[in-house]
């Protein structure tokens, strides 16, 4: 089946992204990502010179003839990028937990422990709030 480059181009992008925000204390290098992912390392290269030119990566340090790069988080649309992924995660996690709940209901197991990770995650100024209480933000 035929794949729109823009496409292959486009997961590429989102590929990589993931990588940066997965690692966010991390500097990463083109040789990783390329391992990682096992594309091209022109392809690498591409994405990440065009995202240090929106600022969403910086430089970190040269080793060799290995750049790395680390996850810009000075720059706001990055920072909205990467609370965007976090509500996508819990949302997950809640759903997962409900999946769990209606498991142990009909099987009669029990799973309480995990209550209270999703209770420390809730705080009054937390933006996410709204994703555990079912209530809109």
């Amino acid at each position: 089946m035929w794949i729109p480059s823009r496409i292959v181009e486009e997961l590429a992008n989102i590929q990589i992204l993931e990588i940066f925000i997965d690692n966010i204390d991390d500097e990463i290098s083109g040789p990783i990502i390329r391992s990682m992912l096992k594309i091209s390392t022109k392809t690498v290269y591409f994405h990440l010179k065009g995202f240090e030119k929106k600022g969403y990566i910086t430089f970190t340090k040269k080793t060799g003839r290995t750049s790395y790069y680390k996850l810009n988080l000075q720059n706001e649309d990055m920072i909205e990028i990467v609370k965007a992924e976090n509500l996508r995660i819990i949302t997950e996690l809640k759903h997962g937990l409900e999946e769990i709940e209606k498991k142990e209901t009909a099987s009669g197991i029990r799973v309480d422990f995990l209550k209270p990770l999703f209770s420390m995650s809730i705080s009054r100024n937390n933006p996410f709030n709204s994703v555990f209480k079912g209530s809109a933000a």
